[in-house]
């Protein structure tokens, strides 16, 4: 890269290096030199980038090699990054890009210097994402430029990488790039080794899921459940059990070898042999050949099924269950978390880079060792009570059954209680910082705990449970259940080591948060009795509020204090206090300090000193507009089919902010923004892609009866959210509801105050007061319900449906005030009710009998009184009335493509000629309506096919049927209006060597007009292409044509044709000719992928090997054309999907 010599040169640096060929590119920033192992085509030579076609002349396998040296300004590097996308469009070969890109990834790649503006790190991670190429990683120094500079000058980036597709992975798992020493150059040198010597790693057990649907898989089990220590008595039951696990495991490993084999190897070996089927029943198409293609195609069929499970299993995506087949996508993403799970260097507590999986697994053993033991353990009791039968069931039967019991398999969270009600807390704290700003001013910090759950000491644990009163047998039992844990070190798929922990409580065991919790209430105990220390000053707040220093989230706390020296001291004291006797950590480069942001500067320099923790600006929506990008371009939109896209949008899209939404009111543009990145992916792949929105985002925010595609509304979702706040907030007493209760509703009842001042959380949850308060009923118990306010009549507050100048006695708070010995005092009611309204509760209301209990409220919405957010989510979002015709659009069962086509048909969104110039739904093709030979017009016959009288198993069938029927005119009505199909190639035995061309004429129907392949004068690859598609075009015209579509499978001719690129000299004078026959005729220019292409690709490589040969109809082509064109006209796709054989 740069090689600051005169590209005249180039030769000369060939000849020293004893290489075969030298390639340079227009800016003569790039050389390349390559040996004589390969044959190179180069296909584009731009300023920004070189690539090249390299195919090994020994084996024959090809790939891509792109080379990039990037311009230093961002809008210049625009141009680079539309040059990869137009390659990745239709890159199917494995592709390998590196060089220098003059961009980082990320701040982590980065030391010193000025900060990078955050558009420039998008628009190349979009670029690389969108491609579909991943980070090969690398060993060495992260960094690989370095400007020259010391002290405070000096800066280091990572501005060179290698990337490389999913095509390049497979073909070379094991490839490794090395940094090497910067000499004579400010960059490292990047050293690619595509066959390092590495161990293979041994494959542990993986149970797969479709083994269950196998006849003999349960008699399997069943036959070798058994053990020969059963009989001992001095076994304890789990020793036995891991025994029959461990048996189990080689039986099943063995049987599965049998039964399936190599399902990979099945696949390949099955498609091969349907193709050997199918060219017999060509030749003979009799019964017998029939019967035995459809039994090779449906064991083909039953092998692809079992792949496609066994992708879905790998990648642990749980929630995709609909959509189209996404096998690819399936792969790509098993294939992208192994390539970013594997390791080529860590990083030790001396900061000293270590490389190799030997020297990385034991430094790696060295730190969980240290960070699992302790110098201190105490003996207990043995466990003295086992499960019993049905207990062991219950939990096991709980499991996932797509994985054993981990992180995802169990959750912390407690039945009943919500960390969003801390959230809430917090920010209405956060508020009053305000209080103090100057003499005293407030103070927050946040902390966060440095791998909590693992260095919990097992001697704290057990002193905290003794001390809360539990007794030494149930101590004893939880003793034994955390400290039997052994562990060993996964590296690359390669397990180290195997060594007992001494601390810490395991991740993902449903007993563990519980334990946690128990241990971490003795530093919330230690915070609290701050409040009875005179030298502490509390966090200011208003007189009325209830005294709270601290909140709780899990792991990590919120602390509130004042800016007072000593009181700041106090918490630090016993922070270090609990961090010496509970073995935690805090880890201060996570925490933060939040003071007001008109606080003096010296003040906020003092509280970092003696909190050694630094302030952090706040930064609202950041994190999850960079969580929702990161997702949608990991993803690889490209690979996905719209359901795919559909399914992904609707299970975690939508799903990745309601948990914010639930505790603030974003405003309407962050809604907007995220709007946008969800509809770009949507429609086109991609973030930032180019393709027509046919439809508003907020037209298919609706449910699918409506005319939706079923998407919800984030304008919709924060209500309903809100609306659950008032709900836990008039239902539930808990500090946050009392907090609120206490500093909105001091002197009125929280039904009737007004919005004054306050939170804006306050704000939005008076808005949904006045939707949702009717909808609350509350079954009288004891009568505590609130006699006026609450609506215990099922009639509204009483309040509300009295007259509004009727006297309401205050002195009647509760509804048991108006009751005398369990019966109602109708004398008191009629006092204080109109009389229709006390007759009613009299008549309908029975009287509430003695109990302890408090009145219950009860959700009106929900049959069972359970308040649920989809309930009122249809409650209170914008609607539209339900059509019966998009019910029947919306077929179970097919494909969202075709479902989704009918759906832009009805709606007259699907892009015809036509649309661009009226805004009429009329579906028109070649200027005629669209209509039935009755007179019908469309949308009559769908309405009539779908409400004719059949049978009920029929009712499906003809309920899908207009859909597919529209499909299939759709795909014939685009081939009619392309014109004559022309297909292109050429060939060179060399290049340059001997050439030949071939080229075929097809009508709307995809039958054979006119084919022919012939030789020609000896050029390269480039020349054969561009003359094959000048005499086809020739041809064309001759014989009339005036409406062609010529196919090519190079990309870089089409590229060039439509005046993307400037064309190389040595065919600059055929491109213009070409160019002269396209302004005669209606003629346009589409790059085709090789399968596509198969029969002008015969027909070159059939002139060079045989003879020339020319065909004007189907009959005179040869057998191996016609079973080409019979193959193109059964429309069959072609997959290009390459899985690892070895699973």
């Amino acid at each position: 890269m740069e090689p600051k010599q005169q590209s005249r040169t180039l030769e000369r640096y060939r000849s020293r290096l004893g290489l075969a060929l030298a390639f340079v590119n227009i800016s003569n920033k790039i050389w390349a030199f390559i040996d004589d192992d390969f044959e190179v085509m180069m296909l584009f030579d731009m300023q920004q980038q070189l690539t090249l076609r390299l195919t090994d002349t020994n084996t024959q396998q090809e790939f891509i090699l792109t080379l990039v040296y990037a311009k230093c300004d961002h809008i210049e590097r625009i141009e680079l990054w539309d040059t990869l996308y137009a390659l990745a469009s239709d890159m199917t070969t494995p592709w390998i890009v590196g060089g220098d890109f003059n961009v980082i990834w990320d701040e982590e790649e980065k030391f010193g210097g000025l900060p990078v503006p955050i558009n420039e790190v998008d628009d190349f991670r979009d670029c690389i994402n969108s491609c579909n190429l991943n980070d090969l990683g690398f060993k060495g120094s992260i960094f690989t430029c370095w400007n020259g500079r010391a002290e405070e000058d000096c800066s280091f980036k990572r501005l060179d990488r290698v990337l490389g597709n999913i095509g390049l992975q497979q073909l070379l798992p094991s490839v490794e790039v090395t940094h090497l020493s910067k000499i004579g150059s400010d960059h490292c040198p990047l050293l690619i080794k595509c066959d390092p010597n590495l161990i293979t790693a041994k494959k542990q057990f993986r149970f797969l899921n479709f083994w269950t649907d196998h006849n003999t898989f349960q008699e399997v089990v069943k036959e070798n459940w058994v053990d020969d220590l059963a009989a001992n008595s001095q076994v304890t039951s789990f020793t036995i059990f891991n025994n029959k696990l461990k048996k189990l495991k080689k039986v099943l490993s063995r049987w599965s070898k049998d039964i399936y084999g190599d399902i990979f190897q099945k696949v390949a070996s099955l498609e091969e042999v349907v193709l050997v089927h199918e060219a017999q029943f060509e030749l003979s198409p009799t019964s017998m050949n029939r019967e035995r293609l459809n039994k090779v195609k449906a064991k083909l069929t039953r092998y692809l099924a079992l792949e496609e499970q066994f992708w879905r299993q790998k990648t642990g995506m749980a929630w995709f269950k609909d959509g189209d087949r996404n096998t690819k996508f399936f792969h790509a993403h098993v294939n992208r978390r192994r390539k970013i799970l594997q390791l080529k260097r860590i990083q030790d507590s001396a900061g000293n880079w270590i490389e190799g999986n030997d020297q990385m697994a034991e430094e790696a053993i060295s730190f969980f060792k240290s960070q699992f033991h302790e110098g201190v353990l105490e003996k207990n009791q043995e466990l003295l009570k086992q499960p019993t039968k049905e207990e062991v069931k219950q939990a096991v039967f709980g499991l996932n059954a797509d994985n054993a019991g981990g992180p995802d398999g169990f959750t912390g969270f407690i039945k009943g209680r919500s960390i969003v009600e801390n959230i809430l807390l917090t920010n209405e704290i956060i508020t009053d910082i305000r209080l103090r700003t100057k003499a005293v001013p407030n103070v927050v910090l946040k902390l966060d705990m440095t791998k909590a759950y693992d260095r919990l000491s097992w001697l704290f644990m057990t002193k905290v449970l003794r001390k809360m009163g539990f007794e030494e047998r149930i101590i004893g039992i939880v003793f034994r259940i955390v400290s039997n844990n052994w562990y060993s070190i996964l590296m690359n798929e390669q397990p180290y080591g195997f060594f007992k922990s001494t601390r810490g409580v395991k991740q993902g065991d449903p007993l563990s948060p519980t334990l946690f919790i128990l241990s971490a209430e003795a530093l919330s105990r230690a915070l609290n009795s701050l409040h009875q220390n005179l030298y502490f000053c509390d966090f200011g707040l208003s007189k009325w509020s209830p005294k709270i220093n601290h909140l709780s989230y899990a792991d990590d706390r919120i602390i509130f204090s004042s800016f007072d020296a000593m009181s700041l001291k106090l918490i630090m004291e016993v922070l270090r206090a609990y961090e010496t006797t509970s073995g935690q950590l805090i880890n201060k480069a996570k925490s933060a300090v939040y003071l007001h942001h008109l606080t003096n500067v010296d003040i906020i320099d003092k509280v970092q000193s003696i909190t050694s923790i630094n302030r952090r600006k706040m930064e609202y929506y950041h994190d999850l507009m960079k969580k929702v990008l990161d997702k949608i371009q990991s993803w690889q939109g490209k690979i996905l089919s719209i359901g795919g896209r559909a399914v992904l949008i609707n299970h975690v899209l939508q799903g990745m902010p309601i948990h914010l939404l639930s505790a603030v009111n974003p405003p309407a543009s962050v809604i907007n923004k995220l709007y946008k990145m969800i509809a770009q992916f949507f429609w086109s792949n991609s973030i930032g892609g180019k393709a027509r929105h046919w439809a508003s985002w907020d037209s298919l925010c609706l449910p699918k009866e409506e005319g939706g595609v079923g998407f919800r509304s984030l304008h919709d979702m924060p209500r309903a959210l809100f609306c659950k706040l008032w709900w836990n907030f008039r239902t539930k007493p808990t500090l946050w509801s009392s907090f609120m209760c206490q500093k909105y509703c001091k002197k009125l009842n929280a039904i009737v105050v007004p919005w004054r001042k306050g939170s804006h959380v306050w704000r939005k949850m008076l808005d949904c007061r006045e939707a949702i308060e009717h909808q609350i009923i509350w079954q009288p118990r004891m009568g505590s319900s609130l006699f006026w306010f609450d609506n215990w009549t099922e009639m509204g507050g009483l309040y509300f449906t009295t007259p509004p100048k009727f006297y309401y006695d205050e002195s009647i708070h509760n509804v048991h005030d108006v009751m005398l010995e369990g019966t109602w005092n109708e004398t008191r009611l009629m006092q204080i009710l109109p009389h229709d309204i006390a007759s009613h509760i009299i008549a309908n209301i029975k009287p509430t009998a003695l109990s302890d209990e408090l009145d219950k409220p009860f959700w009106m919405m929900e049959s069972k009184g359970y308040f649920t957010v989809k309930s009122t989510w249809d409650y209170v979002r914008r609607m539209r009335d339900q059509n019966a015709v998009f019910t029947n659009i919306w077929v179970k069962g097919l494909p969202f493509k075709i479902v989704f086509f009918m759906w832009k048909v009805w709606k007259g969104r699907i892009p015809l000629d036509d649309f661009f110039k009226s805004t009429y739904s009329v579906l028109l093709l070649h200027g005629k309506c669209w209509n039935f030979h009755n007179g019908m017009s469309l949308q009559q016959a769908i309405a009539k096919c779908w409400t004719v009288q059949v049978v009920p198993r029929l009712k499906p069938i003809f309920q899908a049927l207009p859909s597919i029927i529209l499909w299939e005119l759709w795909k014939r009505r685009n081939c009619q209006k392309h014109g004559e199909m022309v297909n292109t190639d050429g060939a060179s035995r060399g290049n340059p060597g001997r050439s030949s061309i071939g080229f075929v004429l097809r009508d709307s129907k995809g039958d054979v007009r006119y084919a022919r392949g012939k030789e020609i004068k000896e050029g390269t690859n480039m020349e054969a292409e561009t003359i094959a598609i000048l005499e086809a075009i020739q041809t064309c015209v001759q014989q009339g044509y005036a409406n062609i579509h010529i196919q090519t499978d190079s990309l870089f001719l089409k590229n060039v044709i439509d005046g993307t690129w400037d064309p190389p000299w040595a065919i600059e004078a055929y491109v213009q000719e070409i160019k002269q026959f396209m302004a005669r005729c209606n003629c346009r220019v589409s790059h085709i992928m090789r399968e596509g292409n198969k029969l002008a690709d015969f027909l070159a490589n059939h002139a060079l090997d045989h003879e020339d040969h020319e065909a004007h109809n189907f009959q005179q082509l040869e057998i191996q054309e016609k079973r080409i064109v019979n193959s193109n006209k059964l429309q069959c796709p072609y997959l290009r999907i390459r899985v690892a054989r070895n699973g």
